[in-house]
């Protein structure tokens, strides 16, 4: 594969790695995500993953939708 080819790869994080960064506990995170409030995961087998930027945007749309 030469460089043109080669994509970057987002980065992927657990649901440890989210409730420790945003100081909220696993059921907030699965609450919020049925409702349709919070990014999707998806499974890399049996273990759910989150594209970090689509949770950071999740963050800033907050904080934004709090500063209105």
């Amino acid at each position: 594969m030469n460089k043109q080819n080669k994509q970057a790869l987002p980065k992927l994080i657990g649901i440890k790695e989210i409730c420790e960064k945003l100081s909220i506990n696993r059921s907030t995170v699965y609450h919020q995500m049925k409702h349709g409030n919070f990014p999707k995961q998806f499974k890399i087998g049996k273990c759910a993953r989150w594209i970090e930027k689509d949770v950071i945007e999740w963050v800033n749309k907050q904080l934004k939708a709090n500063n209105e």
